[in-house]
């Protein structure tokens, strides 16, 4: 049975460990190599394409761009309405108070025009 890993680090360790051997070889057998293009990557031996591919999840883990973009739009949020003057608009006439005086208005234009 697989353990099944909550702990984010604990997870990143365990992917490195199981990743650095196929990069490791990979590497060793073909060196550094410079960034692919697709067509070039599908005609790739093997082992460099599952090293590429475990390089580029390795790199998901370390980012986690749901996390990521989850606590940038949090941040942004906050920054929306920290920067908004809630003093001035606590000032303002609300929605009902608006109506009301809508209808006096067309009530009072009603009563003149009788």
């Amino acid at each position: 049975m697989i353990p099944i890993l909550v702990d984010p680090a604990e997870r990143l360790i365990a992917a490195h460990a199981a990743a650095s051997p196929f990069i490791a070889a990979a590497r060793e057998k073909y060196g550094e190599g410079p960034p692919m293009t697709v067509d070039e990557w599908v005609h790739a031996p093997v082992d460099v394409q599952l090293a590429s591919l475990l390089t580029l999840a390795l790199a998901w883990l370390v980012t986690d761009p749901v996390g990521t973009h989850r606590a940038a739009m949090s941040a942004a949020s906050s920054d929306v309405a920290g920067a908004y003057d809630w003093t001035r608009q606590a000032g303002e006439p609300s929605h009902a108070e608006l109506a009301r005086r809508r209808d006096w208005n067309r009530r009072a234009r009603e009563q003149g025009a009788a």
